[in-house]
């Protein structure tokens, strides 16, 4: 298994670290794809409300660097961010919402928790 690194200045909140929420993580390491330092990267956890609500100011939301996933070129890393996305919505079932999104070095997976 990877290990998992948080970038600099991400903030965790208690609630972070709730059963729910640590489940998400524990998807990301167990589907992730090869990356060129063998490291799952948390690039997002707590952030202050921007334009509008959403689930990071809710403490039920991840983001998961992609800029470190081997590949041979752009196109193949979105292929497999997506690919990782779909793995992670597999594992954590339908409470769950993960998306890969973003462009160049800002693709990332954002995995949350919504329960219906």
């Amino acid at each position: 298994m990877m290990d998992l690194k948080m970038k600099s200045g991400v903030v965790f909140r208690n609630a972070h670290f709730l059963p729910h929420m640590t489940a998400i993580v524990h998807a990301a390491l167990q589907t992730a794809p090869t990356t060129s330092d063998d490291c799952v990267w948390i690039t997002e956890g707590w952030r202050d409300i921007r334009d509008s609500l959403d689930f990071h100011e809710l403490c039920a939301a991840f983001d998961f660097r992609c800029k470190n996933v081997v590949a041979d070129s752009q196109e193949m890393r979105e292929e497999l961010a997506d690919e990782w996305a779909e793995d992670m919505r597999i594992v954590l079932g339908d409470d769950y919402d993960v998306i890969a999104h973003g462009v160049g070095d800002s693709l990332h997976i954002h995995a949350e928790f919504d329960p219906r």
